[in-house]
Parts: structure tokens; C-alpha cells; sequence
């Protein structure tokens, strides 16, 4: 099993990314310009012929301002800044939204004494003066440039600049941004061709709604194209939390692996030729993440209901009609992604548009399983589990798009994540994945049972960890012994605790196989495989241990659905374990499941959404697959059990009559 571990991880860095940027040239000086509020709407050649200047001349990208708490103020931007990783000023479960911005105005220099163990006492441990401890000294110029440097002074290598903040709309707006612009004419000419100006959005005025903001980078090294950054993977989207490390990195540095962003690169494709163009491309991508937080209520509450409604159907009576009705939920997880090929966020009702993406989606998928099932219901169940498989696999070596801002996907404006699997979708596959496996294996002699789970692991892993891919640290430490123990069962042998033991082992030396090699590339290249490796190198991943273990645990208890959601998933483990006589021929794929869905729950972030992803997939499958109670029949025919091809049936005797799933009743953890 280990050989094939450390073989499996060879495959994935096989497939993974670029090559080392390269080196660039070290400016003479660095120039951050921040005000709060800034948006692309605001780059008016006339209004802000300054602004519009750089952005033509230099690099451009959305700025994620992600702090702390959940929405970033402008004392937040500055220390996010300063700190090169989540900060806050204010405990984030002592904010009101309601009170606004105005209640967390930026603190003194005199405050960062408190400021920092009120962050030590938080699951990203910022301390503020990580910029100033990594640069020869800083210029401040405004309260939250003072924060960000923590005092400093004099003739410096770096210069912060805090101009305030816009106001919300009208006349005021269009004054705050002439003064702005003025402001950074002034700035900009006494800057030389070796001198490096960033200018960013840093906050939110608005302590209700995050955003997107402008990101704009002129100097050596930042001439046109989008700015990527490692943190983010994707162009054109960076961190608020990159700025310091790229500050670093801009005088001729090395960035540490300690700060939680990484540098600015660049000169990334795809930013089209004008500037009228990319602002608009720019503020298409922030209007799609700030819808998608706006509609995930109403849009899941609707699928919510008809989820409950087409499951106590099934569970009270199965028919053919509630049959494809089952289908659908169970791909509806898949069609959510595949809704995001629709613009909805661009239409005047986003949820309703959204909500009708999904519907259609989903009766795409039902169609192709209903054609390709040919009434048979484990050929259909099958059927939509690769259509789910193949939905994903495509979207992620693709480049993982139809992720981004979609229903179970990542959001830029949380910057979890920007690339490979999310830790949602990661469920989404894994439960498509162990479905697909534990129908294609029934009834199957041991060996060829054995053959074809690895012929569904060996892919999905390759998808889910490959750094170019997937790049999912928890999503491979989980499907490693998911898989071990479907072979075991669909082989008739007995799962162990030493068994389960090792499988979990040998998640760890794929993991960590991954990580090694990948760490041994540049650091503009690694994905967290390899900079997780870095942290265990240096000695601080405990704090990315226990930072992860801190937000699965903070998820437990936001609001009664994540509570109603651990209910259900109690309820899921004890069926599973112990499940009921219609049920008791599903036992090794509820057991698998079960693995699934607990060792995902502890290696993932996540929290309780992972076992519940899993269950919108499975539950539906599960009942569709059941047996009918007697005298219902089967969903061939009208009230009398059609015969069922041999080995191909959803219960059939294995080869020769030797009826593997009777013996897998059995096959529980010992």
C-alpha cells in the first residue's frame, strides 16, 4: 500500500504546474497608496486620469481585502497589511454589522501592545509588525499606514499612504475621488522608472457587504497584464495579505513562508487590450461574487425544500415516478456547477435565473442517466455518479472555473480558496466517486471487485492532489482509506482498526510525498502541499493545524442550520452502522460512506458541511437503490418484481450464485 502511495504521488506531481518565474529586478523604493472604498467603477480617464494612467502602464488585479472578521473596515485593511495575514482590531465576535465602519475606527500606534494578543488569541494569530520587521524601515503617512508600520519614520525604502476613505455615493464620491487622484499625481511624480507604486482599495466603507477592490501595480517587473499571485493561483484575483510579502519581495528579498500571502507577480494573460474593457471584465468578476453571497440563502432554501420533500416521498413510498425524482437530487450537487455556465449574476432576479440554471442542469443530467439506465435503477444511479465525476473532473483540468462564485464552490470575497477542489466540492466528488465504485464492483469476483476500486481511485486521486489539479491536502488524506476500505469490502474481508490504521497511513505518505515534491519547487510555484511541508520544516504547522481544527469547530455553531446539520449527520452514522433489514444490502456502501464523511469531517476545515454535501448526494441514491417493500414492486413493473440479468441486477447474486453481498452484511469494523 505504501509503494503504491509514494507511486500515486509521482503521478500527481507529474501533472503539476509551471515553471520558476523569472527573477526580476530589486526597485529602489516601494509606494503603497491605499483608501478605503475604491472600486473599479471609479477609473474614469476624466475623473482620475492618474489612476486610469497606472492602470494602463502597470498590472492589474481584484483584491480580495479578507481580514479577520467578516467584513474588513479600514482599521482591519491596514493591519491585514502590516501583518501579512488575517487581523483584527475589534474582537470579530463582538461586531455588529449594523453599528458600521464608523464603530472600528483605526486605533493608535500606541494600541498595538493589545492589538497584538487580542490577535494571538484569535485562529490566525497576526501579529503587526510583520511588514516592519522584514524591510529596513517605513514611512507612514496617515493613521492606518501608521498601524500597518507600527510607528517608523524618516527617509525610507518604503512609503504607506493612507488617504481615507470614499464616501458612499453622489457629489461627495466624485470629490473624494478628484482629491484622490490629485493626491496621487503628486505622489507618482516624484517616483523614478526603479520605483515600485501600488495602489489599493483596502477596505470596505460599508460594514455589511464585502467587495472586490482594485488592485493596481506599476514599477519593474509590473508592466500591463493581470497580477497573479501564488496565495490565489488564479489571475487576476490576489490578497489584501500579499501586499507585505510582495512589498519584500519588490526590494530584492526573499518572501518567508511565515506571512500568510505570497508576492506579486505580473504580466499574467488574459487582461484585454483597453482599459475601458478590463475594468469592466474586473467588475463583472466582483459583481458575480458579491451576488452569489446575496442568493446562496434564498436559492439553497428553495433546493433545501425540494430535497425534503422528494426524500420523504421515497422513504414512504417508492414508485418509478419518485424514482426519477431521487435521480435528480442526487445531481443536483454537480448541477450546480454546471449552472455556472449561465450568467446569472448579470440578470435583473440573480436568484430566480440562478435557481432555473440549476433545475435545468439537473434535468440534463436525469436525462442522460434515464437514457442510459434503460429503466434499470443501478445503471441509473450509476449514470448520474460519472455524469457527476465527469462534471467535475472536466471543470478542474479545465482550470476549475465553474467553482468559482457557483453554489458549492469557493468565493472570492471569503478567499478560502481560489483554485483546485474546495472542500465542498472535494464531498461532491468523493461521494460521486465511492458511489460510482461500489455499483461498478457488486457482484464481482474479488479480484476484479479489487481492480475496478482502484480503477475509480486511482484517477479521482490523481484529480483531487495533483498541485495543477485539485491540489487538496484533506481531500487526499480522506479518500485514501475511503477507498482501502471499499476494497476490503467489496473483497469480503474484514475491516480492522489495524486496517483502517494503515490506510490512514498510507493518506499521510501520499500527502506527504505530494508535499515533499512539491516543496522542492520555486516558492512562486507551490500550492499548499508544498508550503504546508515548509511549516513543518520551520516548525509552526501546528499553527495551521490548530487554526483549521478552530474553523471546523466555529462552524458547529453559526446558526441553527449547521446545528440541524450535525443532527442529521448523528442520525446518517447511526443508520450506517446499524441500518434497517431494507437498507441491510447497502451495507458496505453506507459504511464507505460513513468513512467518507468522518474522516472528512476531520481533515477538512469545513466542519459538519462536509458529511452533509455527502448526504445530498448519497441519501437520495441510497433510496432510489432500495429494495421495495413487498407487494410495491420493483420500478419495472406494475406491482410484480421483474427478473433481474444476472450480476447486473441492483441485488444480484455474485458470479456462480456465490452472492458477494451477503457476505459484506457482515463485514463491519472489528
Amino acid at each position: 500500500m505504501v509503494r503504491w502511495a509514494a507511486s500515486l504521488a509521482g503521478i500527481g506531481l507529474l501533472l503539476g504546474g509551471r515553471g520558476h518565474e523569472p527573477a526580476q529586478s530589486a526597485a529602489r523604493s516601494v509606494v503603497v497608496v491605499g483608501i478605503a472604498g475604491l472600486g473599479w467603477e471609479d477609473l474614469d480617464p476624466e475623473l482620475t486620469p492618474h489612476l486610469a494612467e497606472l492602470a494602463t502602464e502597470g498590472s492589474v488585479g481584484a483584491l480580495s481585502v479578507r481580514s479577520a472578521p467578516s467584513v474588513t473596515c479600514r482599521s482591519e485593511g491596514w493591519a491585514t497589511l502590516g501583518a501579512a495575514t488575517y487581523a483584527a482590531v475589534t474582537d470579530p465576535g463582538e461586531i455588529d454589522p449594523a453599528e458600521g465602519c464608523a464603530a472600528r475606527p483605526v486605533p493608535p500606534v500606541s494600541d498595538l501592545p493589545a492589538l497584538d494578543e487580542l490577535n494571538r488569541g484569535l485562529r490566525f494569530g497576526a501579529r503587526l509588525g510583520w511588514l516592519s520587521d522584514h524591510v529596513e524601515c517605513i514611512e507612514p503617512l496617515g493613521p492606518g499606514a501608521k498601524l500597518a508600520a507600527g510607528g517608523g519614520g524618516g527617509d525610507c525604502p518604503v512609503t504607506l499612504v493612507d488617504l481615507g476613505e470614499l464616501a458612499e455615493d453622489g457629489r461627495a464620491r466624485r470629490a473624494g475621488l478628484r482629491r484622490f487622484d490629485e493626491a496621487l499625481g503628486v505622489i507618482v511624480g516624484g517616483l523614478g522608472d526603479d520605483d515600485v507604486v501600488m495602489v489599493l482599495g483596502v477596505a470596505e466603507t460599508d460594514a455589511r457587504q464585502p467587495h472586490l477592490h482594485p488592485a493596481i501595480v506599476a514599477g519593474p517587473g509590473f508592466r500591463g497584464g493581470y497580477l497573479r499571485s501564488a496565495s490565489t493561483r488564479r489571475p487576476p484575483y490576489v490578497q489584501l495579505v500579499d501586499v507585505a510579502p510582495s512589498i519584500v519581495q519588490a526590494l530584492g528579498d526573499e518572501a518567508p513562508d511565515t506571512a500568510t500571502g505570497r508576492p506579486f507577480v505580473g504580466g499574467a494573460a488574459g487582461r484585454p487590450a483597453t482599459l475601458r474593457a478590463t475594468t469592466h471584465t474586473l467588475a463583472d468578476l466582483e459583481h458575480r461574487a458579491v451576488q452569489q453571497r446575496r442568493v446562496l440563502p434564498e436559492v439553497w432554501t428553495a433546493l433545501g425544500l425540494a430535497y425534503a420533500v422528494v426524500i420523504a416521498a421515497l422513504v414512504a413510498k417508492p414508485a418509478r415516478r419518485l424514482r426519477v425524482a431521487g435521480l435528480a437530487m442526487t445531481g443536483v450537487p454537480a448541477a450546480t456547477f454546471l449552472a455556472n455556465l449561465v450568467p446569472w449574476w448579470r440578470a435583473g432576479r440573480p436568484g430566480l435565473v440562478l435557481l432555473g440554471a440549476v433545475v435545468g442542469a439537473t434535468a440534463l443530467i436525469v436525462t442522460v442517466a434515464v437514457v442510459a439506465g434503460r429503466g434499470d435503477r443501478r445503471r441509473e444511479v450509476l449514470a448520474v455518479a460519472v455524469a457527476s465525476l465527469g462534471v467535475l473532473g472536466v471543470d478542474v483540468v479545465a482550470g476549475g472555473g465553474l467553482q468559482v462564485d457557483s453554489l458549492l464552490g469557493y468565493n472570492a470575497l471569503h478567499a478560502g480558496r481560489f483554485v483546485g477542489f474546495g472542500n465542498i466540492a472535494f464531498a461532491v466528488l468523493g461521494a460521486a466517486a465511492v458511489l460510482a465504485a461500489t455499483l461498478l464492483a457488486h457482484g464481482r469476483r474479488p479480484g476484479a471487485a479489487a481492480a475496478i476500486v482502484a480503477a475509480v481511485a486511482l484517477p479521482t486521486l490523481a484529480l483531487d492532489g495533483a498541485p495543477r489539479f485539485g491540489a487538496d491536502f484533506g481531500g487526499v488524506l480522506t479518500l485514501v482509506p475511503t477507498f482501502a476500505v471499499l476494497a476490503l469490502l467489496v473483497t469480503g474481508a474484514t475491516v480492522t482498526w489495524r486496517r483502517f490504521a494503515t490506510a490512514q497511513l498510507a493518506g499521510a505518505v501520499v500527502v506527504g510525498a505530494i508535499g515533499w515534491l512539491d516543496h522542492l519547487r520555486p516558492p512562486a510555484d507551490r500550492s499548499h502541499f508544498g508550503r504546508f511541508v515548509g511549516t513543518v520544516l520551520d516548525g509552526t504547522a501546528f499553527e495551521t493545524i490548530r487554526r483549521k481544527a478552530l474553523a471546523s469547530w466555529e462552524l458547529l455553531f453559526i446558526g441553527p442550520h449547521t446545528l440541524a446539520a450535525l443532527a442529521l449527520t448523528i442520525g446518517l452514522v447511526a443508520v450506517a452502522l446499524k441500518p434497517p433489514p431494507r437498507l441491510d444490502k447497502l451495507r458496505p456502501l453506507l459504511q464507505t460512506t460513513l468513512v467518507l464523511a468522518l474522516v472528512g469531517f476531520a481533515t477538512n476545515d469545513s466542519g459538519v458541511a462536509i458529511p452533509t454535501v455527502i448526504a445530498l448526494v448519497m441519501v437520495p441514491a441510497v433510496l432510489v437503490l432500495i429494495e421495495p417493500r413487498p407487494g410495491t414492486g420493483a420500478p419495472n413493473s406494475g406491482g410484480v418484481r421483474a427478473p433481474q440479468p444476472r450480476g447486473w441486477g441492483p441485488w444480484s447474486a455474485g458470479p456462480s450464485g456465490s452472492g458477494y453481498w451477503p457476505r459484506l452484511a457482515g463485514s463491519t469494523l472489528a
